[in-house]
């Protein structure tokens, strides 16, 4: 029963189904980040002390200089970033908080359709169907499109911008995404391979119960499952 239950899990826990979470968490994150007006703090604990002024004769601590943090649980302000960005560009701020919302609602609208692709991933209705954007797959591959356009636009922003260190992290997002897009498109050649995998120690299995007793002639207590591996190959 237990060997079954993990099974059961690693057949549905696809590397195509955990990279539905994952997008899904990471776009709706980052949309309700947008609505979020995070705000700072001085952190007053003596420990967390970002420098120190210490007297040069006794080596006594005289002052610290004390950091700001954020006091909210995503850390960046993107209503102060994005005015600046804005601004350089001779843009109001009106226009800057716009193009924000804007972002947000597209990177939640994106989430949500990732989150109801795996949703339904995990249910019996996932199969290909060629009446439906999702049995041909058409709204994964809408969703991983429009991912890529979303992050091709924020580098060139940040070229225009000359922030370099979002130009890193877009950049490294990006290749994610395309490497993340590739196993989407591999995911049925890796789900053959792992069920051939688990195939070969079932039949393992039996070879040992055969090498114990030469009479054995009955099935695995896990046989009956080879029926629906065949139907994967196809």
């Amino acid at each position: 029963m237990i060997i079954k239950t993990i099974v059961s899990i690693d057949k549905r826990a696809s590397v195509a189904v955990i990279l539905y979470l994952f997008f899904a968490t990471f776009w709706l994150s980052n949309g309700i980040d947008k609505f979020i007006l995070t705000s700072m703090e001085v952190d007053m604990d003596p420990n967390l002390s970002k420098f120190a002024v210490v007297n040069a004769e006794t080596g006594e601590i005289e002052q610290r200089i004390m950091k700001y943090r954020f006091n909210e649980p995503f850390g960046k302000n993107r209503t102060a970033s994005f005015n600046a960005y804005f601004a350089q560009l001779g843009l109001s701020n009106d226009v800057a908080q716009f193009s924000v919302k804007a972002i947000g609602v597209l990177e939640i609208v994106l989430g949500t359709i990732f989150f109801y692709i795996f949703i339904r991933s995990l249910s019996p209705y996932h199969k290909y169907d060629r009446t439906t954007m999702f049995g041909t797959r058409t709204l994964h591959r809408l969703c991983f499109k429009t991912s890529v356009t979303i992050f091709v636009a924020f580098l060139l922003f940040d070229v225009s911008v000359a922030d370099r260190h979002e130009v890193m992290f877009h950049g490294v997002y990006l290749t994610l995404l395309l490497f993340a897009y590739y196993l989407f498109l591999q995911a049925d050649i890796i789900e053959k391979r792992e069920m051939d995998q688990v195939r070969k120690g079932w039949e393992g299995e039996r070879n040992r119960r055969k090498e114990r007793d030469p009479n054995f002639t009955g099935m695995d207590r896990r046989a009956s499952r080879d029926k629906h591996i065949d139907h994967a190959h196809h």
